[in-house]
């Protein structure tokens, strides 16, 4: 196994320094980097990672992801999406709650839609 120092970009476009991604023996890059942390980071990483539920490469990305919005490293594109379970699930409700809302409402205008598409398009 060999390392090779590759450019790549980011989640971002952001160019990324050049860093050593590690290669198995049939040389294909296995995506793993290797960064030495104190023994209190990892473990507040692995303890965020447990709370949250996530990966602790999860956990750190999302951390790092924050606080580079929050000091304008990185733009702000609004709120983050989760791609958990949970996340969709939670987000899917939202929406059903809102189709239900709507489809609730009382109708206002009794023509069919054809009607109504063919006075908007007389004007």
């Amino acid at each position: 196994m060999g390392a090779v120092q590759s450019r790549r970009a980011d989640s971002f476009g952001l160019a990324r320094p050049a860093v050593l991604h590690s290669r198995d023996g049939a040389g294909w890059d296995t995506g793993v980097i290797m960064i030495e942390l104190s023994p209190e980071t990892e473990t507040l990483a692995r303890r965020l990672a447990d709370a949250r539920q996530v990966t602790v490469d999860a956990a750190v990305r999302e951390a790092l992801e924050a606080s580079a919005q929050a000091t304008g490293v990185i733009p702000r594109f609004g709120p983050s999406r989760g791609r958990s379970g949970v996340s969709v699930a939670t987000r899917r409700e939202r929406m059903d709650k809102t189709v239900r809302e709507i489809a609730s409402m009382p109708i206002l205008d009794a023509r069919s839609p054809e009607e109504i598409m063919d006075d908007l398009n007389a004007v």
